[in-house]
């Protein structure tokens, strides 16, 4: 008999959610973590005393928000979502200092009249006919992303018109730099909106804005279904006390149904006898077995490092190697001592809370720019990307007076860098990124106590996410729809009998969207692998344990 009837991989947010949807259901489920806390990339992070930083996610962007809390009663279990009133401030390139700042407020309307009052009718105009190219498109996207995947083909060819369909093929196939050129062609004044395009069109890909497929992360920003709110993409939403504190919830769910989830356990192999997995060993030596075994990590670290070449069938271990896990995005973390304050120029900014997050990124050609760089292997001249004072919303996270920073980065670590210049190179990023943001905030810099910067070797050291992408697989054409992980195992079964697949690796892509987790639970129903019978959310539940191995 096996010690399980379910063992899942990785105590991150899919394999957590994976982990209490099945143990709600009455199966005897482990979670195994590998380090000596959960959440993976959608951890809290403690770099300096009293501060706490969001590691990897930094808020939440997931369709199934209302289900998942449902279905696990996290809000029983302590979770508690912020909506901040405003979403970003976006700064031109320090070169057009003067210019005006791109404003995103929460309720769409009041971006329309901020856009309009600062860059005038022209470009409220073709803002508006951007969200109307996103928004008659949507509801195919969000067919494809809610539902079972079919082939980019398919998708196309669901269209009604021909202008339909080619804008489609637009999104998938074109570029960012196509689509700021079509709906905002004044590079210098409306710089930062093209700029905003650009970063959501690189956003987990492999290159630049003019690189051939780049729009299609802005189709899976925005078409990720909102449940019917009317919310064209998914919603922005805070958790209270860092998004660990999500990941928190997930685990005392689990724990409060019966589930084990079992930190410091790292799992070195997935046994395979006769193409079926039956369990796991440990990196101690220690076996664990199961009826079913479910992984919540990427696809090269399930077939090529666990699973071996042995039990994986030959043309998934070629498919999986093909794949390019490069990743060239950095997040640092920052303890400020006071809110940096912006000159005179721009003084709307100090107030109304319009510095809780301020990006840099003022142009679209900036995004290019830098990827140039790290593919040179330089440090761009800007790094670009976005710092969130996230303890302006919540006071927990940094001590009274204090303010805990966190900056998510475009394209900033250099390909090829070796381990000598680690230090260095994470100097310079630094530096980069200051020299931005000092033209509009001239004591940005002094205002810093203490700062980590964390390359993309650092989260593959610590989470075992291969080449350190966030991503667990480029969003590129040949990575999504019925291609992920690969053609031919997008159903969230593996082509080995009981072993299942939860993880951003699959179905509909990157991040921590909830689609997966319950995909993969209903993949498992479907093939009649499970036995227990209660529904979700039941009241009648065991007392959990969580422990150390």
């Amino acid at each position: 008999m096996a010690d399980y009837d379910v063992i899942v991989i990785g105590g991150g947010p899919n394999g957590l959610t994976t982990a209490g949807l099945l143990q709600a259901q009455g199966e005897k489920v482990a979670c195994l973590e590998k380090n000596s806390y959960i959440g993976g990339l959608a951890s809290n992070a403690h770099e300096f005393p009293g501060y706490t930083h969001n590691r990897g996610m930094w808020y939440l962007m997931f369709a199934k928000m209302q289900e998942t809390l449902k279905s696990l009663e996290l809000e029983k279990y302590g979770l508690k979502l912020l909506d901040p009133e405003h979403v970003i401030a976006i700064l031109p390139l320090p070169e057009n200092y003067g210019d005006p700042v791109f404003r995103m407020y929460n309720d769409g309307q009041e971006t329309m009249q901020d856009i309009e009052e600062n860059f005038g009718k022209e470009t409220a105009k073709g803002f508006a006919d951007f969200m109307g190219f996103l928004h008659r498109l949507q509801p195919a996207l969000t067919r494809e992303f809610a539902g079972e995947p079919t082939s980019p083909d398919e998708l196309i060819n669901s269209l009604e018109t021909p202008e339909e369909r080619q804008d489609m093929r637009t999104l998938l196939y074109g570029t960012a730099m196509e689509l700021a050129d079509r709906f905002f062609p004044d590079k210098r004044k409306q710089g930062p909106i093209r700029g905003y395009i650009a970063s959501m069109c690189t956003d987990g890909f492999y290159g630049g804005p003019m690189t051939p497929g780049s729009a299609l992360t802005l189709a899976y920003h925005f078409g990720t279904p909102s449940e019917g709110e009317g919310v064209t993409g998914s919603q922005f939403k805070m958790v209270k006390g860092g998004t660990g504190a999500f990941s928190e919830a997930l685990a005392k769910s689990f724990a409060a149904h019966g589930g084990n989830l079992i930190k410091n356990a790292e799992v070195s192999q997935i046994l395979v006898e006769n193409n079926k997995a039956i369990g796991v060993q440990l990196s101690d030596g220690r076996e664990i077995t199961a009826d079913n075994i479910v992984s919540g990590i990427d696809a090269y670290q399930t077939f090529i490092k666990l699973v071996g070449k042995d039990a994986t069938p030959s043309w998934l271990t070629k498919s999986i190697k093909e794949i390019n896990f490069t990743d060239t995005i950095t997040q640092s973390y920052y303890a400020f001592n006071k809110l940096p304050s912006f000159t005179e120029d721009y003084d709307q900014l100090n107030h109304d809370g319009w510095r809780f997050s301020v990006w840099n990124m003022g142009s679209s050609e900036l995004f290019e720019d830098n990827w140039d760089a790290v593919k040179e292997g330089r440090v761009p001249k800007y790094v670009s990307g976005g710092i969130s004072f996230r303890s302006m919303v919540d006071p927990s996270l940094a001590p009274e007076g204090h303010y805990s920073g966190v900056f998510c980065t475009s394209p900033s670590w250099p390909i090829g860098t070796q381990p000598k210049d680690y230090a260095a190179t994470k100097e310079k990023i630094f530096n980069s990124i200051c020299a931005y943001y000092e033209k509009f905030m001239p004591d940005f810099r002094d205002c810093i106590d203490d700062y980590k910067v964390w390359s993309p070797v650092d989260f593959e050291n610590e989470y075992n996410n291969t080449g350190g992408a966030w991503s667990h697989g480029p969003v590129q054409i040949d990575q999504m729809f019925d291609m992920r992980p690969v053609k031919g195992m997008s159903n969230f079964r593996a082509p080995i009998q009981n072993l299942y697949l939860c993880d951003s690796s699959n179905h509909p892509g990157p991040g921590y969207n909830g689609r997966a987790p319950f995909s993969c639970v209903k993949a498992m129903e479907t093939d009649g692998v499970l036995k227990g019978t209660q529904s979700f959310g039941s009241s009648d539940v065991n007392t959990g344990a969580s422990q150390n191995v």
